[in-house]
């Protein structure tokens, strides 16, 4: 379901039009795990390099005509998860204007056809922008953009440790791979990869480590940093990665790893892949 590229906007060009029209931005951050730390970790390289300033959005604030608000890029606006629906629910109510970072959709139509406000949403592959047009949604307008994850600066002296990481040690795994397959809800049962032993990476985080706090602390520079940091240094000494998390084959990828990809129930990886991946210069990232 090819997509012309001409049509591709910068996601944060948009947002920022609305900061100079005097706008005050108003930040809802994705919860999840270490995936949603790389587009995290991205989006606030992107906010620093543009000057593009949000608020965290907090529980209880009081809307104004003069906020807009922007909700992160991934991939929550599936009926799978709820987070993204009830922040749409609850500002539909407010008629606010709303700009949905680029995206993975499908299943919410009435959550959509309903939102009372002006509703942008940033499709991140074709297959989301077919979903919306699909949609009878008066106040919607739709636009495509990449991945945010792919604009990750890997060069940012805040993410020194992976890159030292996989100096020292990529040469050490030359010819080793790592299997790192999701076990939620999304996954699917795939007999390229039977046998072999496979981690959830996601779940690696200590009890009480920040993997589904980003909803608290998704602006704060410092703390997804360095989480950051950590899941990128776990690969580093890899060569060879196989997944069916889109963000841990972005990032892999970033480091200089061969990647193979695995679709996930919704086949999201493919459609990002076809959309964003393939051929894409300087990654050696294909679909296994």
């Amino acid at each position: 379901m090819p997509s012309d590229r001409s049509e591709i906007e910068d996601c944060f060009e948009f947002i920022k039009t609305k900061q100079d029209q005097g706008y005050d931005l108003i930040f809802f951050p994705n919860p999840g795990n270490s995936g949603d730390a790389v587009i995290a970790c991205a989006t606030i390289q992107q906010l620093e390099k543009r000057r593009i300033r949000c608020t965290l959005a907090r529980s209880g604030m009081q809307h104004k005509p003069s906020n807009y608000y922007i909700y992160s890029g991934g991939g929550n606006l599936v009926p799978f998860y709820a987070d993204a629906a009830k922040v749409l629910a609850s500002l539909s109510r407010q008629k606010a204007g709303l700009c949905v970072l680029p995206h993975s959709c499908f299943g919410v139509d009435s959550v959509l056809q309903l939102y009372e406000g002006d509703l942008t949403i940033f499709a991140r592959e074709a297959t989301t922008q077919h979903y919306l047009r699909s949609l009878d949604a008066r106040h919607l307008t739709i636009k495509i953009d990449h991945d945010i994850g792919l604009s990750l600066d890997m060069e940012d002296p805040r993410l020194a440790m992976p890159r030292t990481f996989n100096a020292l040690y990529g040469n050490a795994g030359r010819g080793q791979s790592l299997c790192i397959l999701r076990n939620d809800c999304e996954s699917v049962a795939n007999p390229l990869l039977a046998g072999k032993n496979s981690i959830d990476i996601s779940n690696l985080w200590p009890k009480g480590f920040p993997s589904r706090g980003f909803g608290v602390t998704y602006l704060d520079a410092p703390l997804v940093f360095n989480c950051v940091s950590w899941f990128l240094s776990l690969l580093a000494p890899a060569a060879v990665i196989h997944t069916d998390r889109l963000h841990v084959g972005i990032a892999a990828a970033l480091l200089g790893k061969e990647v193979y990809l695995y679709d996930n129930c919704y086949k999201k990886i493919s459609a990002v892949y076809e959309f964003s991946l393939k051929n894409r210069p300087g990654l050696n990232i294909r679909l296994g």
